[in-house]
């Protein structure tokens, strides 16, 4: 009579993009069985990131709120293996990969300086946050004018305007 051998499940290092999309596949669970026998996954996750297909052991993006690296650097998961009457588990570590985020700057309105403004004059405050807590710097881009300084985090009138030579200005802030 030949005894039943629990199944086993292959080692596998995990490891995903944080701000993946649902349905983002993170990989597949390789497990076999000494018995040939029909094998079913099942998964716990607490933080119901990831669920597994069954049949396959394919692990998908089901939740993508806990993918941010800033507040998780990993995630732990475990997965059982059935052959149907024997189960083996394994737990696994799934790494968050760290992606440089984008720069989130605030809206500029419009300005309306007159030809004899002073310069020295603060026309706005630059604002922008950065995900990652990165320091921000900032450029203008005025298009080849040179009316415009930044002085700490400050937007301010640098050189005196000349209506004749320019009538308006594109000010681009670059953080």
């Amino acid at each position: 009579l030949e005894s039943n051998v629990a199944p086993s499940i292959d080692d596998n290092t995990l490891s995903i993009d944080e701000n993946s999309e649902i349905g983002t596949v993170l990989g597949t669970i390789a497990a076999s069985d000494e018995n040939g026998d029909e094998l079913e996954y099942d998964i716990e996750d607490a933080t119901g990131t990831f669920d597994i297909d069954p049949v396959t052991g394919e692990i998908t993006v089901v939740n993508a709120d806990a993918l941010n690296y800033e507040a998780n650097t990993t995630i732990t998961i475990k997965v059982t293996v059935s052959d149907g009457l024997v189960l083996t588990e394994k737990t696994f570590t799934v790494s968050i990969n760290n992606l440089n985020e984008p720069v989130t700057q605030s809206a500029y309105q419009p300005l309306t300086l007159s030809e004899g403004s002073d310069t020295g004059i603060e026309l706005f405050t630059l604002q922008a946050t950065d995900p990652d807590g990165d320091d921000i710097s900032f450029s203008l881009n005025a298009g080849g004018y040179n009316y415009f300084g930044i002085e700490e985090n400050k937007v301010i009138l640098v050189n005196p305007l000349d209506y004749e030579t320019v009538e308006s200005i594109n000010l681009e802030v670059i953080a």
